[in-house]
C-alpha cells in the first residue's frame, strides 16, 4: 500500500492532508539520510515502526483513534524512543516543549536541579515563561523528586520526569489529595 520510497502512487485521497504530510515528514526524518532532519532522528538510532513506515492507513487509523485534530503534532513520549504506538500521543505544542530533550548538565544528571554551593540542591521549574524555585535540598535525589511532584502537578502525562517510574506513586497521592 503505497508506503514512501515503494514506488507506489497512495490511493487514499489523502497526499494532501495535515496528516498525510504529518506521516510522510515523519517517515522521512527517521528513514531517508538525505533529509535535513536526519541527523536529529534517524542519524540517532529513532525509527517509525514497521507498521506506521508502510502504510499510511495503519498510521492514519491510529491517529483517529488516539484523538488527533489538527492543532496537535505527533509527539513522542520518550523523547529518545521510536515513533510506535506505545511511545506516541497528539500533544499541543507547548505540551511537546515540555518534553523536549534537555541540554546536557554539568553537575546533575537531573532534570530541573542546580547546585547553588557544595552539599545544596535547587528544584526549579518554568511556568509561563517565569522560573519558579520549588526548594532547597541536602541532597540531588531529594531536589529531583520536589521537582518530580511539581513537574506532575503541572503538566500531567507530559511532565519530563527524572523518575517516570513513580508516576503511579505520584498519581494516588494526586488522587488521594483533599482540598
Amino acid at each position: 500500500m503505497g508506503g514512501i520510497g515503494s514506488g507506489r502512487t497512495p490511493i487514499h485521497g489523502e497526499s494532501t492532508t495535515r496528516l498525510y504530510l504529518i506521516w510522510q515528514d515523519m517517515v522521512r526524518r527517521c528513514h531517508q539520510a538525505t533529509n535535513n532532519s536526519y541527523y536529529l532522528y534517524g542519524a540517532k538510532g529513532i525509527s517509525v515502526c514497521d507498521e506506521w513506515r508502510t502504510s499510511y492507513i495503519t498510521f492514519r487509523d491510529w491517529a483517529r483513534g488516539s484523538g488527533y485534530n489538527d492543532t496537535l503534532t505527533i509527539d513522542r513520549k520518550n523523547p529518545r524512543g521510536n515513533y510506535e504506538p506505545s511511545n506516541c500521543r497528539w500533544a499541543t505544542q507547548r505540551q511537546q516543549a515540555w518534553n523536549r530533550r534537555q541540554a546536557r548538565r554539568k553537575h546533575t544528571p537531573f532534570v530541573g536541579i542546580l547546585s547553588i554551593s557544595p552539599g545544596r540542591w535547587q528544584a526549579r521549574i518554568r511556568e509561563n515563561n517565569r522560573t519558579v524555585q520549588i526548594g532547597t535540598f541536602a541532597t540531588q535525589i531529594e531536589a529531583a523528586l520536589a521537582y518530580d511532584k511539581a513537574a506532575f502537578e503541572l503538566r500531567g502525562e507530559f511532565a519530563r520526569l527524572n523518575f517516570p517510574e513513580r508516576i503511579p506513586i505520584l498519581i494516588s497521592r494526586k488522587e488521594g489529595a483533599t482540598c
